[in-house]
């Protein structure tokens, strides 16, 4: 039967088999590091299609390698099959175009760590891998091929886990680089290994340096890949963090602007409650001059910031029956930015109330803010009781989980840009946040 399709399609059929086992093994590999991507409508029947076509692709190209077995037909084969695979991304997956180009070089980078991991297995038992794929001296179908897939199957299992975050390239930078990187896998794994793989059967120490440098080749491209996500989940992140301070800037400026306002107006009232002394009693007189006293700022610290957040937040707490203590040296912050200073105490302060809000025990809900200066050190602390039972005990339990839960992260940013040393600890039921500060004496 093989013999007779051979000769009906004019292909040597191991050539066409050597095609189709690539195309199947890519595809492998395909399916296992993109299967979490937006996949397009009628996806499964995309899927077919393009294996079939590929696999029909496959048919050319054994004729044109039975004909022309020569090493630029052999160059111009692989890089047909590794352009396939951008065919099945972009016909299957409606992700960006910069991200698919980047899952590009995982799935080739993965599919030839292993493939040259296989091999050189195979060399270690002392099998030649360009005359057999068995690890023994007879072949059998059944059980080299179930050896074959279990190898690879294990690898990729064990890639899968370093690759499975999701990519996602913030900006053009590394959009950029991940264009390179694609181009050089492309370039390297159509034209230079293939290159190398026509010279390696003149000796077989020769044949396992260059597998065991193809396998560190690999290796490189996941890691730099690896890296460029990290990359871009920093600098997403710092992003955000600039963003929400921009925003902590705007907001104490507007705050500071009512304030002033609402302390001018307490101050005239309390001038015209002299007027209607005689026409109200002592009582309502005394109920409003409380009542005034609740928005009337009274907060000195020694630094204008800290005395309009302490109000901002007396009020809240004061309205969710909350007790803020608090002992500060307003003028050992006069080292730092106006901006960064309401964001940093407006944080912490806000994560805290926050969790003890979720507490039903009044006597808990209660927050503590320090803030010392000794010698050359400025401490600043805050401690809350927190419920640790809670799911979202030290986490945001806002519904926004995209630009929530910065808190800490804008903490530290801040911290970090003046040198200071960041911790948070934990004492049974009560959160201790502390940031030393080194200041010129």
């Amino acid at each position: 039967m093989m013999e007779w399709l051979s000769s009906i399609l004019g292909v040597y059929m191991r050539f066409f088999v050597m095609s189709a086992q690539e195309v199947l093994t890519l595809f492998g590999y395909f399916l296992a590091l993109t299967w979490y991507k937006k996949k397009r409508k009628y996806y499964i029947l995309r899927l077919a299609l393009v294996l079939l076509a590929s696999l029909a692709l496959c048919i050319p190209l054994g004729i044109l390698r039975t004909h022309y077995n020569v090493l630029p037909v052999r160059i111009f084969n692989t890089g047909i099959i590794l352009s396939m695979i951008f065919g099945w991304l972009f016909a299957c997956y409606r992700e960006k175009p910069n991200e698919l180009i980047f899952c590009f070089s995982g799935i080739v980078a993965a599919k030839n760590l292993a493939g040259y991991t296989f091999a050189l297995l195979l060399n270690i038992f002392g099998k030649d891998d360009l005359v057999t794929m068995s690890f023994f001296d007879d072949y059998s179908v059944v059980r080299d091929w179930t050896i074959y897939w279990i190898i690879h199957c294990s690898l990729l299992f064990g890639i899968y886990l370093f690759l499975r975050k999701r990519e996602d390239l913030q900006n053009d930078q590394m959009t950029k680089r991940a264009v390179i990187l694609a181009c050089f896998t492309y370039l390297f794994f159509s034209i230079l290994t293939t290159f190398i793989r026509h010279f390696q059967a003149e000796s077989f120490t020769l044949s396992v340096c260059i597998k065991i440098l193809l396998i560190a080749v690999c290796a490189c491209i996941l890691v730099f890949r690896s890296n460029l996500l990290f990359q871009s989940k920093i600098s997403r992140e710092l992003q955000i963090t600039e963003q929400l301070l921009y925003q902590e800037k705007k907001h104490y400026a507007e705050m500071k602007d009512n304030i002033d306002i609402v302390n001018m107006k307490c101050h005239d009232i309390k001038h015209q409650l002299t007027n209607l002394q005689g026409k109200l009693t002592d009582a309502e007189l005394s109920s409003l001059s409380e009542a005034i006293k609740i928005y009337d700022s009274n907060i000195r610290t020694g630094n204008e910031i800290l005395d309009v957040i302490l109000y901002q937040k007396q009020l809240y707490c004061e309205k969710n029956e909350i007790t803020l203590k608090y002992l500060l040296d307003g003028k050992a912050f006069s080292f730092m930015n106006g901006s960064d200073l309401y964001a940093l105490i407006s944080n912490a302060l806000d994560n805290a109330i926050e969790a003890v809000m979720k507490l039903n025990n009044k006597e808990k809900k209660i927050v503590h803010l320090s803030a010392i200066k000794q010698e050359n050190l400025l401490s600043l602390e805050v401690s809350n009781y927190f419920d640790p039972t809670s799911p979202t005990a030290l986490g945001t339990s806002k519904k926004d989980k995209k630009h929530h839960g910065f808190g800490i992260k804008s903490m530290q940013y801040i911290a970090n840009q003046y040198k200071g040393d960041f911790s948070t600890e934990i004492n049974g039921d009560i959160f201790f946040l502390s940031i030393a500060f080194p200041i010129a004496k």
